[in-house]
């Protein structure tokens, strides 16, 4: 998994609230691996429906500020 937070928003990426981009989380999954991933896909958008952590994610400064965001 990466997560990827831009110096400057991305305007011309198309998002569902129209709002700039500003942070990227991207899994790298095996074509031919098993199903396992699916159980970080649900965790992880589970964790983005959570305005404490979107907010954490988006003000953190360091990759240890992320990383605490996102296993709290």
């Amino acid at each position: 998994m990466f997560v990827v937070k831009t110096d400057q928003p991305i305007a011309d990426w198309k998002t569902l609230d129209n709002k700039p981009v500003t942070v990227v989380i991207a899994y790298l999954i095996p074509e031919n691996g098993n199903k396992e991933h699916i159980h970080y896909l649900s965790d992880m958008a589970q964790n983005l429906m959570n305005p404490s952590i979107v907010h954490a994610i988006h003000t953190a400064k360091t990759e240890k500020d992320v990383y605490s965001a996102l296993n709290a």
